[in-house]
């Protein structure tokens, strides 16, 4: 028997400043709502709910990084985070 695991992820948009020391810090986040994932490419889904919300990117102006807890789209040029997906408890 197989059992699928389903993920759900709280979307935020970041307004991040860049200290010049220490890199980009979160000065506030702004929630947008949520999605449920039971697939393996959350990075997809991630992009999935944001076009959901009306919010899509130039092709090769943003990359996803994952740092093994939330997954955050960041600008290329500047590496200013823009939103961040975080793993909520089912």
């Amino acid at each position: 028997m197989t059992t699928s695991s389903r993920t759900a992820y709280e979307i935020r948009e970041v307004d991040a400043w860049n200290d010049p020391e220490s890199g980009w810090t979160y000065n506030t986040t702004y929630n947008l709502g949520s999605f449920t994932t039971a697939g393996q490419d959350e990075r997809r889904a991630f992009y999935r709910a944001l076009a959901r919300l009306g919010i899509r990117f130039y092709r090769s102006r943003v990359r996803t990084e994952y740092d093994g807890d939330v997954y955050e789209i960041i600008d290329r040029k500047t590496a200013e985070p823009l939103f961040v997906a975080i793993p909520q408890e089912v």
